[in-house]
């Protein structure tokens, strides 16, 4: 009987999926058809680079999207820089001719500074949520090396640090091996410019039709899984998001079940910032929606789906509003009466989303994703909860604002570059890195060279050379008046006969 039921409920969730807009496109496009409001909130004046002072580090990858119309809006601004490892500009939309339209604004250029000046990377999200033109790009050669041309192009301008595509309501046949084949061909061609590139894809919670995650992620670098629409704008009752567990299934179950093939350091888990509300004739949980439409176009659903900013600050924290918590799906929601009909909104909070982080240590996984920057605004439990479960805090030794404890090369960044890059490495006291049997021969300062070479090892230009003291220090390598060409090219580090050397991509 349990399997009839289940085949039921994922035969729904797959049609909905089809049918249905996700809270990427709803999203996109609620926001896209009210512009001016959005422009509203712009900020007026161009904003300081925001530097955080790091203490710590984050255990795992922690993956924020930042909408264009949170950005327009100046919530970035409250952006915790020390507690992300990643920010997936959203979007970069394209048609089905390959064709990309930039979001909003672009370039960001204080949001991109502020990135920069925290060693997080910027990933470009390339967009499109209508199957015939995804099908399109698929399958019609010319349509997708144009798209493929066109990210390339993206990336070296941009000095983006990969690719993340968001397709979605594909076409049953196009799932699968299609897809795949298609991320595989991005993959490869991205790589083949720019090695350090990473490549994603966002795939849904649920397995339904043809689709193969683990071909989908042999063909990636990692996947971004939209942990969440699993109940929406659709639903003919209301209901979690996002439930961690459930009667039948939720994100442990699609864990177990679809994504159980798939090396969990492939994974990273999308968690919902927002909350569906829905107007109904019963205050129970999973309550029939009324009235419901199967066309979902006079639905008592609520749009556009609720910020977790406004959930709190308008409705939670309301006296007369019933905070209530649902054993079966581990998630918070809330109920109150209106006229002759009542009021529930289903959403996740700083309890809920606990478990959800619990989830992916349980599991190994990669990190975990935000959907979407900005959409807990100011608040801060939210921030507090990543650094509680993510970060650790260095020692004073560690830490970069005090005297190195080793000797370091970090990563040339932007990488790939042109025309400039900079290369930052840390010398540290001598008595503290170096041993020596012979005390005498302890020196307060060491002799440093940094060297840049070719693949072949030739010599292309000296940096460094010359005697340094304990600190912190960086070097910008410009190409703008050489004639070097594009390649991988080899910076090293030695001090006092201790070497390290990393690779770095020059694109032209």
């Amino acid at each position: 009987m349990n399997k009839i039921i289940l085949f039921i409920l994922l035969a729904s969730y797959a049609i909905s999926a089809q049918e249905n807009k996700s809270i990427h496109q709803s999203d996109n496009e609620y926001y896209s058809n009210n512009l001016q409001f959005v422009k509203s909130y712009i900020t007026s004046k161009s904003l300081p680079v925001k530097k955080t002072s790091r203490n710590q580090i984050l255990t795992k990858t922690v993956f924020g999207f930042l909408p264009w119309w949170e950005y327009l809006a100046g919530t970035h601004q409250n952006i915790r820089y020390d507690l992300l490892t990643h920010i997936a500009i959203s979007f970069f939309d394209t048609d089905g001719d390959g064709n990309i339209t930039d979001p909003p604004a672009w370039p960001w250029n204080d949001l991109i500074d502020s990135a920069r000046s925290n060693n997080i990377k910027l990933i470009m999200v390339v967009s499109n949520f209508q199957s015939g033109q995804i099908h399109k790009l698929l399958t019609d050669q010319s349509s997708q090396q144009k798209l493929f041309n066109n990210i390339l192009q993206k990336i070296i301008v941009n000095s983006f640090d990969g690719v993340n595509v968001d397709f979605e309501n594909l076409l049953s046949g196009d799932e699968g091996s299609v897809i795949n084949g298609f991320m595989k061909s991005l993959n490869n061609f991205i790589k083949s410019k720019y090695p350090l590139a990473e490549v994603s894809f966002d795939s849904p919670i649920v397995k339904s039709g043809s689709w193969d995650f683990k071909g989908l992620a042999d063909a990636c670098d990692y996947l971004f899984i939209m942990g969440y629409d699993f109940y929406g704008s659709w639903s003919s009752t209301t209901g979690p998001s996002s439930p961690l567990i459930g009667n039948i299934y939720g994100l442990t179950y699609s864990f177990n079940n679809y994504y159980s093939s798939v090396p969990p350091q492939q994974l990273i888990l999308g968690v919902p910032y927002y909350g569906n509300y829905w107007r109904t004739n019963s205050n129970d949980a999973y309550a029939n929606v009324t009235p419901y439409d199967s066309t979902k176009a006079k639905n008592n659903w609520m749009k556009p789906a609720l910020r977790y900013k406004e959930i709190i600050s308008q409705y939670a924290s309301n006296p007369s509003n019933e905070n209530k918590w649902d054993s079966v799906s581990q998630t918070p929601w809330l109920r109150w009466g209106q006229d002759t009909l009542w009021n529930q909104i289903w959403y996740d909070d700083g309890n809920s989303l606990a478990l959800k982080y619990d989830l992916s240590f349980s599991k190994n996984l990669k990190g975990i994703g935000i959907w979407a920057l900005g959409y807990d605004d100011a608040r801060s439990e939210l921030w507090n909860l990543i650094e509680k479960k993510f970060a650790k805090t260095t020692s004073v030794d560690e830490n970069v604002s005090s005297i190195p404890s080793r000797i370091e090369l970090h990563q040339n960044y932007p990488n790939p570059f042109n025309p400039t890059t900079t290369i930052k490495y840390l010398i540290p006291n001598v008595e503290r890195d170096l041993s020596r049997s012979n005390q005498s021969e302890l020196k307060s300062a060491l002799q440093v060279s940094l060297k840049v070479y070719d693949i072949l090892g030739r010599e292309v230009a000296t940096l460094v050379d010359k005697v340094q003291s304990a600190g912190i220090y960086s070097s910008t390598f410009s190409t703008l008046h050489s004639t070097l060409p594009s390649g991988i090219y080899i910076y090293s580090l030695n001090a006092n006969g201790f070497i390290q050397s990393k690779k770095m991509v020059l694109l032209r």
